[in-house]
């Protein structure tokens, strides 16, 4: 398997479908604290490829919770999805959108 392979030469990865300031929360994050490189996965994909990214990526989520504990996988999504909702909230606070009345 290609994800065992590449564990093998500490060649980590994951794919995700990354844009904007989460995507490069995730980018960050992955690599400064799990030394795993986040490779932008397009969302023009084929069900094979899309079975092949799920595939690899289980292989890698699975090393992340031996490594550093059950259920650490699951606080990384947590952490993203707070710095997510921070970054639509403050987005948000600065450019409310038009009131339906103004319309």
């Amino acid at each position: 398997m290609d994800a065992q392979n590449d564990a093998a030469q500490r060649a980590r990865k994951i794919f995700v479908q990354t844009r904007g300031a989460w995507g490069q929360f995730l980018f960050d994050l992955m690599r400064d604290r799990y030394d795993i490189f986040v490779e932008h996965a397009s969302d023009m994909t084929t069900a094979a490829r899309l079975s092949y990214e799920r595939g690899y990526n289980s292989v890698n989520f699975e090393y992340i919770d031996e490594r550093h504990g059950a259920g650490t996988t699951e606080r990384i999504w947590a952490e993203v999805d707070a710095f997510r909702a921070e970054h639509y909230r403050e987005y948000f606070a600065e450019n409310p959108p038009p009131s339906e009345s103004s319309a």
